[in-house]
C-alpha cells in the first residue's frame, strides 16, 4: 500500500498542470484567454446544432435548384445540377457536415495557434513571465499548464469533432462487406488501427500546433510575429504531413491519382485509406503504419521536441 501511494502521489504531482483549478490555469482563463471562442463555434460545439446547421444547407440547396431549374438552358441545368448533385440526394446533410467539419478543423488549428501565441507571447511583452518564475512552480510546469488552459479552450470543439469522426468511421463497415475482393474479409485489427489513428489526428495535430507555437513565441516574444508565424510554421508543417500521406495513396492504394486531391483535405485522408484499402494484408499493414506515423506519431513528436526546445530558452 505505501508503494501505490507514493505512486499516486507522484503522479499527481507530475500532472497537477492539467488541472483547471491551477493558479496559471486560473489566471490565463480569467484574463488572457477570457474572450474565449467565437459564437459561431460555440453554437458548433454542439453536435445536434453542427448538424441542424448541415440539413439546413442541405435543404437550401436542394429548394434552390429545384426553383432555379426551369430558369436556366439545358446546358447551363445540367452544369449547375452536375455541381450540385451530391447535395441533392439523401446523402447531402452527411456530405455538407463533412464540410462544416472541415471548416471547424481548419478554425480549431488557427484558433490554437493563435490563442497560443497570445497566452506566451503576451507574457513577454509585458515582462511578466520573469515575475511568474518567482512563483512556486518551474518553467515546465509553466508552460504546460498555460498550454493545457489553451486546449482547454478548444475541448468542446474536439468533442464535437470526435462525434462526427466517429460517425464518419461507420462507412467502414459498409466499405469492408463492399469488397469482396480484398483479401481480408472482415474487419480486422488494422482496420480498427486505422479508424483509431483517423480519431487521434485532431488532438495530435493541435499539440504539435500548441509545441511548435510555444517555440515560436519564446524565440521572437511578440505577439504579431509569433501569430504570423506560427500559422505560416503550421502550414507547411501540415503540408508536408499532408503530402506524405497523398503520394502514398496516389502511389501504392487502389484511390490512385484521386489520392492528390486529398492534399488539402489531410484530415479526411485516413478515413478515405481505410474505406478503400490495398488488396493484400502486407501492404494495409504499411498503409496503417505510414499514417500512424505522418497523422499521430510524428506530431507529437514535432511538438514534444518543440516544447523542450523552448523550455530551454525560457530558462
Amino acid at each position: 500500500m505505501p508503494m501505490f501511494r507514493s505512486i499516486s502521489r507522484s503522479m499527481v504531482t507530475r500532472f497537477v498542470w492539467l488541472n483547471p483549478k491551477h493558479p496559471i490555469a486560473v489566471k490565463d482563463a480569467r484574463w488572457t484567454l477570457r474572450a474565449g471562442l467565437p459564437r459561431l463555434l460555440q453554437r458548433m460545439s454542439n453536435v445536434w446544432t453542427m448538424l441542424g446547421y448541415a440539413a439546413v444547407i442541405h435543404g437550401t440547396l436542394f429548394l434552390v435548384s429545384v426553383l432555379t431549374y426551369q430558369q436556366f438552358t439545358n446546358s447551363q441545368a445540367s452544369a449547375i445540377l452536375s455541381a450540385l448533385s451530391p447535395f441533392l440526394t439523401p446523402f447531402g446533410t452527411p456530405i455538407t457536415a463533412a464540410l462544416i467539419h472541415s471548416l471547424i478543423y481548419w478554425a480549431m488549428l488557427i484558433g490554437v495557434v493563435n490563442q497560443t501565441a497570445v497566452s506566451f507571447a503576451s507574457e513577454f511583452e509585458r515582462g511578466s513571465w520573469e515575475i511568474l518564475r518567482l512563483t512556486p512552480f518551474n518553467t515546465q510546469e509553466l508552460a504546460l499548464a498555460k498550454a493545457a488552459a489553451v486546449g482547454r479552450q478548444w475541448w468542446a470543439i474536439l468533442r464535437a469533432l470526435t462525434v462526427i469522426r466517429i460517425c464518419s468511421a461507420l462507412i467502414i463497415p459498409i466499405a469492408v462487406l463492399s469488397q469482396r475482393t480484398r483479401e481480408i474479409t472482415s474487419m480486422t485489427l488494422l482496420d480498427a488501427a486505422s479508424i483509431g489513428v483517423f480519431l487521434v489526428q485532431p488532438f495530435a495535430e493541435g499539440a504539435m500546433l500548441i509545441g511548435l507555437t510555444i517555440w515560436i513565441a519564446a524565440l521572437t516574444q511578440d505577439r504579431f510575429w509569433s501569430r504570423i508565424l506560427g500559422i505560416g510554421t503550421a502550414g507547411v508543417a501540415l503540408g508536408v504531413l499532408n503530402g506524405i500521406g497523398a503520394i502514398w495513396l496516389t502511389f501504392f492504394s487502389p484511390l490512385g491519382s484521386l489520392g492528390a486531391m486529398l492534399l488539402p483535405l489531410g484530415h479526411w485522408t485516413p478515413l478515405a485509406a481505410t474505406a478503400i484499402p490495398p488488396q493484400t494484408t502486407g501492404m494495409y499493414l504499411m498503409q496503417v503504419v505510414v499514417f500512424a506515423l505522418c497523422v499521430v506519431i510524428i506530431p507529437i513528436a514535432i511538438g514534444w521536441i518543440a516544447l523542450k526546445r523552448a523550455l530551454i530558452r525560457l530558462g
